[in-house]
């Protein structure tokens, strides 16, 4: 397998992580692999916006994101929000900073999960009737003003074209996992890493759901470096151990590994993969409590 790694990298001009992740998620088949990565090195047109209809005190904030040469979307996100400071936000800035205030203001405050879902729908919908997928800002704002039944609606958009960057972390299926716990429409899964202790471990083959080990996030996407931060397993570039309740544990029974699934939020979930022979740690429950009580603190206040 090292070998094939290193070959990747080279080959596909990626970094570690994700030649592995591609590895990994193609079950082992560098071709798979190797077509993955060169499909996510397409260039994309990135579309950010924000919006505000000032008459019904409703603000956003968009994404959307499009492979031009397969002239498809990969991903369209977006929240609505009473939080008139979600408005301020630079449509000039990186589209992971985009993705960070929409997944920061749908945990916070004023959000409006059930409106989000649908206006996400109706901008992926004007993006897709575009011809070169990248709506205009006439297009969003005659869709939003039929949607919130209002001509009193401000939208303003850029779009540029970038190469994709950011690796592609596997949800529940790519894990093969069919227990693991789903975020909500619009939520996030993280990868993450059950701590190993061979001394005082438990085998990860005898873990099961209820029980609460100590893991550290490993995922490198913005969002979930921010998240890890807000869940007090990150900060400053330093990772920190997070005890958290086991929801779901699948057993490979090809290979013996266990897919662990945890739940932080609604909308925030995680999945780590680990050898079903190694020693994990375990926590105490109290651990996790003491630690998801001060992740509602640093949400809400």
């Amino acid at each position: 397998m090292e070998e094939k790694i290193k070959l990747l990298m080279e080959t596909a001009g990626c970094n570690r992580y994700e030649a592995e992740l591609a590895y990994k998620s193609a079950g082992g088949d560098f071709v798979e692999a190797l077509d993955f990565l060169n499909r996510v090195s397409a260039r994309l047109a990135i579309t950010r916006g924000k919006f505000m209809a000032p008459g019904k005190f409703i603000y956003g904030v968009f994404l959307i994101i499009a492979d031009v040469r397969k002239k498809s979307i990969l991903t369209a996100s977006a929240v609505a929000t009473k939080n008139p400071s979600v408005y301020e936000t630079d449509v000039l800035r990186p589209w992971e900073d985009i993705e960070k205030t929409i997944y920061a203001a749908r945990l916070g405050a004023g959000a409006l999960p059930e409106l989000s879902g649908i206006l996400q729908e109706k901008i992926l919908t004007s993006a897709l009737e575009s011809a070169d997928l990248s709506p205009t800002a006439e297009s969003v704002e005659a869709m939003l003003s039929a949607a919130l039944e209002t001509e009193n609606v401000s939208v303003t958009l850029d779009t540029t074209e970038e190469p994709y960057k950011t690796p592609v972390v596997p949800g529940a299926d790519e894990f093969g996992s069919s227990s693991a716990p789903r975020p909500r429409s619009g939520g996030v899964t993280l990868c993450v890493e059950p701590l190993s202790d061979e001394k005082d471990g438990v085998r990860a083959s005898t873990l099961s759901p209820g029980d609460v080990v100590w893991i550290r996030v490993s995922d490198e996407r913005e969002i979930a470096q921010y998240l890890a931060e807000r869940l007090g397993a990150a900060k400053d570039g330093r990772v920190f151990p997070l005890a958290s309740e086991i929801v779901s544990a699948d057993k490979d029974k090809d290979n013996g590994d266990v897919t662990l699934g945890f739940r932080f939020a609604e909308n925030v979930a995680g999945l780590g993969r680990v050898d079903g022979a190694t020693r994990v740690k375990k926590a105490e429950r109290s651990d996790s409590a003491g630690r998801l009580a001060e992740w509602w603190r640093k949400l809400f206040g």
